[in-house]
């Protein structure tokens, strides 16, 4: 289990940076503990008693580890991560296909860039549009449009597939394709609503994270837990 890891998940909950000079040097969960509190405000900008419980967050690591397998990337993955940052535009496509597949449909296909839709229309309506001039009725000028734009949509839909490289609008970021294939998983409390007037419900979160990361019950994790000897954290 890598560290960073550990770490990245500590940032996004609590809303704070950690140095990588820092986070070297926690020994203990206790230390780590007492790290996160440092950096928290003093009050909460989001009183804690008006939010709901975070729901287990073990199958957004997994998620998130998978994407960055895929991706191949050195890269510390956050939920904000831009997809682009992961998936470069040469090899997208199959990437992207590999992820559709382990995660299914419900991960929408790339999108062409806007211009070769609109040009792609074009072309489409004036072929249309000889083909009605051509006809000597109005029935066949139906019968041609309907046959038409039959033959010339899935022609150009195959022609234009290689250059669907595009992300969809709603589909951008690590934690957008998360919230598609698991739409429950939405923090419930935002980083604002911790402070360092919490300091035991900071404590059963990083708990949480940490007994997460390194599949481990929350309750054998103690204040004087060793990341390193006890943890087997890397």
């Amino acid at each position: 289990m890598d560290a960073v890891e550990i770490v990245m998940e500590v940032e996004d909950r609590f809303g704070i940076e950690i140095p990588e000079d820092d986070y070297a040097e926690f020994r203990t969960v206790g230390e780590m503990h007492s790290y996160v509190l440092c950096r928290l405000p003093m009050t909460a900008k989001v009183a804690p008693a008006s939010l709901t419980p975070c729901p287990s967050f073990a199958p957004f690591f997994a998620l998130r580890r998978t994407l960055a397998g895929m991706a191949g990337t050195e890269l510390r993955v956050r939920p904000q991560t831009e997809l682009g940052q992961l998936l470069p535009p040469a090899g997208r496509r199959q990437l992207w296909d590999r992820i559709r597949q382990k995660f299914g449909s419900v991960v929408p296909e790339l999108k062409r860039p806007g211009v070769i839709t609109t040009l792609a229309t074009v072309a489409g309506s004036a072929v249309v549009l000889i083909f009605m001039l051509g006809a000597g009725s109005f029935a066949g000028a139906c019968v041609a449009l309907m046959l038409a734009g039959m033959f010339i949509g899935v022609m150009l839909h195959g022609a234009t597939q290689p250059l669907a490289v595009c992300f969809p609008k709603d589909c951008r970021t690590v934690g957008d394709v998360v919230r598609l294939v698991r739409p429950e998983l939405r923090p419930g409390r935002p980083p604002e609503s911790w402070s360092q007037q919490n300091p035991e419900d900071v404590w059963n979160e990083l708990v949480e994270i940490v007994s997460e990361q390194v599949n481990i019950p929350a309750a054998e994790i103690r204040p004087e837990s060793r990341f390193v000897e006890d943890l087997l954290v890397d």
